[in-house]
């Protein structure tokens, strides 16, 4: 019988024991996790790749709340972390932010105090919806007013239905809308797209609001509500859409616009508009959008209509993005030394 079968087999630094393989894959792997817990960290904190949309996509959703500062410039606040909402609505005096916030089948909605940094949580119904005041939002399609304090639904009428000669073959009876607009209490111009007047005693007798949309003027010009209010000297409060792309600040002194705020008198650039990347892209652009100001006309709030795509395509002259990157919600800070008046 052959004697070699029963020899002890032989280790060589090319044929490494079990132990010594097993060793050796524990070795790598925590090097692995220390190389990928660098890189996290390291983004997180903002040594590196704060342009990187492919980072971005990997770890800003895990990174610390704590270091969501760090991947901003001093002169950016962030006001809601990227992958904590899904749409926002500012409130007309800067006050407050309404954050819808969809986990799955859970919805985490609620107001923020910007002034105080309270949160209250509530999910409003419906869209589109509209601020009016802090207190009051109209909801043009469910056609209502709702009171965020209270929370009671006060019904409000399209004008042709609100009185009986509002409209004569299917033509708008503008001598009586300008009437009745001049003796509502208020007037709210909505995103140039609605006209909502509201009464005096309008919780109590709710029957005396009434809205007409655009498409109740006559012509084609997209400004048309407002050209009628103006030939009619009707006062009114501009309510702009959720985004936009330029807006001047309380006091008169400076223009937010999505590549950065501008002096109102000379047009200088004080501060430069965000752009997670850097650089245009076709799909998403290149700047966040501008919300509007906050409270104190100190800062501006901006945000991204849409995600950011990591990969994008060109498809029958059609942009497509694929794995949309969720950004923040930011505020830009006037340079102090503008809001002292030490610099005009």
């Amino acid at each position: 019988m052959d004697n070699k079968i029963f020899e002890t087999p032989r280790y060589t630094k090319n044929n490494p024991s079990p132990k010594q393989r097993i060793y050796r894959l524990g070795v790598r792997l925590v090097i692995l996790l220390g190389v990928l817990f660098v890189v996290y960290y390291g983004y997180c904190w903002g040594w590196w790749g704060k342009n990187s949309l492919l980072l971005q996509y990997i770890f800003q959703c895990g990174c610390l709340i704590s270091s969501n500062e760090s991947r901003y410039p001093d002169s950016i606040d962030v006001i809601i972390p990227a992958c904590e909402h899904d749409s926002i609505l500012l409130s007309p005096s800067g006050r407050l932010l309404y954050i819808d916030n969809y986990i799955f089948w859970n919805n985490f909605s609620y107001f923020l105090n910007i002034e105080t940094g309270e949160k209250t949580q509530y999910r409003l119904p419906g869209a589109p919806k509209y601020f009016l005041t802090d207190n009051f939002m109209f909801y043009q399609y469910d056609e209502y007013i709702f009171d965020r304090v209270t929370s009671k639904k006060y019904p409000i009428t399209k004008f042709e239905n609100w009185r009986p000669e509002a409209y004569t073959n299917g033509i708008t009876n503008l001598d009586l809308l300008s009437e009745s607009l001049q003796n509502a209490k208020q007037v709210f111009l909505v995103s140039n797209e609605a006209v909502v007047a509201i009464s005096n005693d309008f919780t109590v007798y709710p029957e005396n609001n009434f809205f007409i949309n655009r498409s109740g003027f006559p012509g084609n010009d997209t400004n048309r509500i407002e050209q009628f209010l103006k030939e009619n000297n009707i006062e009114y409060i501009f309510i702009p859409e959720k985004y936009s792309h330029e807006t001047k600040s309380s006091n008169g002194r400076f223009i937010a616009r999505d590549d950065g705020i501008y002096l109102s008198e000379t047009e200088q650039k004080i501060v430069e508009g965000f752009s997670p990347t850097g650089e245009y892209r076709p799909a998403s652009g290149k700047y966040f959008w501008v919300v509007g100001w906050a409270y104190n006309g100190s800062a501006a709030m901006y945000s991204k209509k849409e995600e950011v795509c990591l990969i994008e395509m060109n498809i029958f002259v059609s942009d497509v993005c694929i794995f949309r990157v969720p950004q923040p919600v930011l505020l830009l800070k006037v340079p102090q030394e503008y809001l002292d008046g030490t610099i005009p």
